[in-house]
């Protein structure tokens, strides 16, 4: 992150946000968990102003992240008019890394489960055209 007022996202950031995205991560949501992982809280302007997003979008990404528990919010009190959010993530990046990997542990032992359950059943349908060797024994 550099340096200023507030924090903006560097090339190593944009690189950590791509890789959440390519692990089914939201574009928006990757780009507010790398935001919020470089500091300690931010604001939802913060967020807006380091990652681009519009009000509605933070809203959107906190809502998620508040689902899968990884999201503290707090308000703080400057003055008059309303309040602002301050958002704080609460798990570790090596815990959503646990998470993630969990996730397609599980995601694909479906796939092979119905990938066998296939099998099965083109052998059962048509015996002759099925060149599964182990499934014959059915």
């Amino acid at each position: 992150m550099k340096a200023s007022k507030v924090k903006t996202l560097v090339d190593r950031d944009r690189e950590f946000a791509e890789t959440l995205q390519k692990l089914g991560v939201e574009q928006n949501v990757a780009a507010m968990i790398t935001y919020l992982m470089n500091v300690d809280k931010a604001t939802s302007r913060e967020i807006e102003k380091g990652t681009d997003l519009r009000r509605p979008e933070v809203r959107i990404c906190a809502k998620t992240l508040r689902h899968n528990g990884w999201l503290d919010e707090s308000f703080k009190s400057e003055g008059k008019g309303r309040p602002s959010k301050i958002y704080k993530l609460k798990v570790s990046i090596g815990e959503m890394t646990e998470h993630f990997e969990e996730e397609r542990i599980q995601k694909s032992s479906q796939i092979m489960q119905s990938i066998q359950k296939l099998r099965q059943l083109g052998y059962l349908i048509n015996p002759r055209l099925c060149r599964v060797q182990n499934l014959q024994g059915l």
